[in-house]
């Protein structure tokens, strides 16, 4: 890690119930009948994100996300 960049892992084997807790602390309610797909989906969401940590961007800049604030260009 360049930069002084911390190392991420996201959880990529979560279980249906760490899913719903995770969705509860979130104040969203995930109804049972969607619970394994939606538990697939995030899984492999977490997995795709661990993926990007192997992507080397020493040599890259920043740039904005946002370029407009207040309406205006900055």
């Amino acid at each position: 890690m360049a930069n002084g960049s911390i190392s991420v892992e996201f959880p990529s084997d979560l279980s249906k119930e760490d899913v719903q807790r995770l969705a509860h602390g979130l104040g969203l309610t995930i109804p049972e009948e969607d619970l394994e797909d939606v538990t697939a989906r995030f899984t492999a969401l977490m997995s795709e994100l661990n993926k990007l940590s192997d992507i080397d961007l020493s040599g890259v800049d920043p740039s904005p996300i946002f370029p407009f604030e207040g309406g205006r260009q900055q």
